[in-house]
């Protein structure tokens, strides 16, 4: 068994951050959707906006959601 060099022993393996969850927020109301997004990204989520129930069923479709 060989001893490791002094750079092996410094050496860290790289932190993987955890995966970005998305969530999607749906309201007709535009201040709500705004307050949501800023508090839901503020906690490390990927958001997406829909004003209508067609909208997010779009988005929905189109996209992974936790």
């Amino acid at each position: 068994m060989r001893n490791q060099t002094q750079e092996e022993t410094n050496m860290v393996a790289p932190k993987q951050e955890p995966p970005v969850k998305r969530v999607l927020v749906v309201d007709d109301e535009a201040d709500i959707r705004e307050l949501f997004s800023e508090i839901l990204t503020s906690a490390g989520w990927k958001v997406d906006l829909a004003s209508t129930a067609d909208e997010a069923m779009i988005l929905y479709s189109l996209g992974h959601y936790d």
